[in-house]
């Protein structure tokens, strides 16, 4: 899919990226099992996984939609967040 070709690409160009997705915390043994009442504790999960990879000296990208700015303001306050926005990382 266009989606597998851009993150390899990433990956690529951008080797401390570490794509992270919320839709992880839905896949059980390889199966994808959306539950709507987990859907915030999923985003915490993925919000944690991330500021664990930036500690790290990694680049998270997030792979969610975030069409709305508050979706992006938990990522974006995470100490070190901006540099990386930056293009400093």
């Amino acid at each position: 899919s266009f989606f597998d070709l851009f993150f390899r690409q990433l990956k690529r160009d951008y080797p401390n990226a570490v794509v992270l997705s919320t839709d992880d915390f839905f896949n059980r043994n390889g199966v994808y099992v959306f539950q709507h009442d987990f859907l915030e504790e999923a985003h915490k999960w993925n919000q944690a996984r991330a500021d664990k990879v930036m500690k790290n000296g990694k680049s998270p990208v997030i792979d969610n939609t975030n069409i709305h700015a508050w979706e992006m303001k938990p990522y974006v306050m995470m100490p070190g967040a901006m540099l990386r926005f930056a293009g400093n990382s």
